[in-house]
């Protein structure tokens, strides 16, 4: 479609306003990321096919998205073009192959993870940290050095020559760095980060914080300047390829973007380029950071030198964009459920959305918090949906970042609800909002839960079969599972007496389940399957658990002082179930000492030995 020059700088300057808030760190999105894409891929068409003069500019600053800042670069800090699919893929081995003169199947290439945060110059002077810069327009940037110096892989000397040398990198969040920054963030009274790139961006500009982030850099490339010429013939910096840079980066002490990949060394032609971009593709859930594509370089100096680079990108290089984590799509409602232990859940229902690879129509949203904070709105009789922007939190779980274009007309702000599901009242005084009734309130839940492979594993008793028993009155509590019989199963529509005697067997082998097992089948508020073992580990019988004290139960691996009281007062509140469930044989709930194990460890084929195990 032909675009003019007032819609080439319209659609600029709303490119570049989604690019601010994608950087802001407040969590704020107005673009979704195909969307994006499209209009980078049009505005540089549109410059191509006119020549105007002012696209260079204008696409740093969208491309960027991180403020031209003043501090010059020791070079330029040029982007990647994008390919979005395989054909694109191909174009650009051909344009490379012809630009060379040799074969494609003879070009080298190294294939690295794209990550998802934000690029950076380090700048070392006679082997001294002195400055760290962020990409800004490609050729100055913002001072960053203050927040940077302290992320993981920059060290803070190095072994090299007079002179400045400048290492350029991506600045990540790792899974585990997001988790314990938004620890800190909401320690310090401020709203968790919204994702890893907005938490990378935020941070490093924030100069006033009284408390610091965790960072990890990532280096994938060094200038020399001046270049001293013997350090640059050194076995560690030869200028013969890419890998060897990398690898001298690595013997320096700087962590490397191909560190997290394996197999990560050069390969030749375009078969096995597409082959470890699959495998990148294929890793992306397992890294330890987001990732949204995979980097293909030239490994070949002479290859980069021959191709040389336009102003904005270089022509030895691309990014082949994996399937984009974030959509737009319309906001259609908020449904409430009650969980086994009392906790209310809210689901946010879209319109379906295909988002990374799967389709999305459900969505968690974790409290009615978060729903004010990320201003939800429901659509009013005869209006249209808010539209938001849905993404896959570390490639897995589906959130919902916040609105596309804020209110509209036809939608209100969310009202939470004044009771629960049932009608009953709700404790809102912390923020997950409980029912009253606690598990009084969703019985069935708690008890399909506890009949669930992790707990009792009562094979053959589906949700159908428990709906009926507790709609019934048959069972309300977890003991009531270890008083049935045939004859209350047979009540149960269309389960036969084969299903049924299986069923039985079940329960009785569950009697005789260890500690841990019945401990997870209780469904204890705060608690899961890890956390029951460990309460079983440390107390050793039921009866300890139930003696134990608020100081006793917080010496419990990850529970703590704050958690301890309100585990020990649930454990109070379930003191006759566990009663009634050790009158009806449950071992376990006897209060002497029992096995937290299947068996006792002197008993099994390997106590005592030490065995390795190794595969491909």
């Amino acid at each position: 479609m032909e675009i003019t020059h007032d819609k080439f700088t319209d659609l600029a300057a709303e490119l570049r306003a989604a690019a601010a808030a994608y950087y802001a760190g407040g969590g704020s999105q107005l673009m979704d990321d195909a969307t994006y894409d499209v209009g980078i891929r049009r505005l540089r068409e549109a410059a191509n096919e006119h020549g105007w003069s002012e696209a260079d500019d204008l696409l740093s600053q969208v491309a960027g998205g991180q403020g031209a800042g003043d501090i010059p670069h020791v070079a330029p800090m040029l982007s990647l073009d994008n390919a979005m699919d395989d054909g694109e893929m191909a174009q650009f081995f051909a344009r490379v192959a012809r630009g060379v003169g040799v074969p494609e199947s003879e070009i080298e290439w190294v294939v690295e993870p794209k990550f998802d945060g934000m690029a950076l110059e380090v700048v070392y002077r006679d082997g001294v940290l002195r400055r760290i810069v962020t990409r800004g327009n490609g050729t100055a940037g913002e001072d960053v050095t203050e927040m940077a110096s302290a992320a993981a892989g920059i060290p803070a000397r190095i072994a090299a020559p007079d002179g400045e040398v400048a290492v350029v990198g991506e600045c990540v969040m790792t899974h585990d760095d997001f988790a314990e920054a938004n620890r800190r963030r909401v320690a310090a009274g401020d709203h968790p980060f919204a994702n890893p790139r907005n938490a990378v961006a935020g941070s490093l500009r924030s100069k006033h914080r009284t408390y610091r982030v965790p960072l990890t850099f990532y280096a994938y490339g060094v200038t020399f300047a001046p270049v001293a010429d013997a350090y640059v013939a050194d076995d560690a910096f030869g200028g013969r390829s890419y890998a060897d840079d990398l690898a001298g980066l690595s013997s320096l002490g700087f962590l490397i973007a191909t560190d997290v990949l394996y197999p990560s060394g050069p390969v030749c032609g375009s078969e096995a380029v597409l082959e470890r971009i699959a495998a990148v593709e294929t890793a992306r859930s397992t890294l330890p950071m987001d990732t949204d594509g995979a980097v293909v370089k030239a490994n070949r100096t002479h290859v980069r030198d021959a191709l040389g680079a336009s102003s904005r990108a270089p022509r030895w290089g691309i990014a082949r964009k994996f399937a984009p984590d974030t959509r737009e799509t319309d906001l259609l409602d908020i449904e409430v459920a009650v969980g086994r232990t009392g906790n209310l859940s809210f689901t946010a229902k879209v319109a379906p959305v295909y988002v990374g690879g799967v389709t999305i129509e459900s969505v968690t949203v974790h409290n009615v918090s978060e729903i004010a904070r990320k201003g939800f709105r429901l659509p009013v009789p005869g209006g249209s949906p808010q539209r938001v922007i849905v993404r896959r939190a570390g490639e897995v779980i589906p959130e919902i970042v916040g609105p596309a274009n804020g209110a509209t007309d036809g939608s209100a702000p969310y009202v939470p609800p004044a009771t629960c599901p049932a009608g009953h009242d709700l404790d809102t005084s912390g923020t997950i909002w409980r029912c009253v009734l606690g598990r009084g309130c969703a019985i069935a839940a708690g008890i399909r839960y506890a009949v669930s492979r992790d707990c009792l594993d009562i094979e053959g008793m589906g949700a159908q079969i428990v709906d009926a028993l507790v709609s019934s009155g048959v069972v309300g509590t977890v003991a009531d599972l270890f008083a049935l019989g045939l004859d209350d199963l047979l009540t149960v529509p269309r389960l036969g007496r084969s299903n049924t005697l299986k069923i039985v067997a079940q329960i009785d082998k569950a009697r005789s389940l260890p500690l841990a097992r019945i401990v997870t089948a209780l469904g204890i508020r705060g608690t899961g399957r890890s956390m029951s073992r460990r309460i079983a580990a440390a107390f050793g019988s039921m009866g300890a658990i139930l003696a134990a004290t608020p100081t006793q139960m917080a010496e419990v691996e990850g529970i703590g002082p704050v958690k301890a009281p309100s585990i020990v007062t649930e454990v109070a509140e379930l003191a006759p179930v566990i009663a009634q469930m050790a009158v009806l044989g449950v071992i376990a709930a006897g209060v002497e000492a029992r096995p937290t194990d299947d068996g006792a460890a002197g008993d099994l084929p390997l106590a005592g030995m030490s065995v390795c195990v190794t595969g491909p």
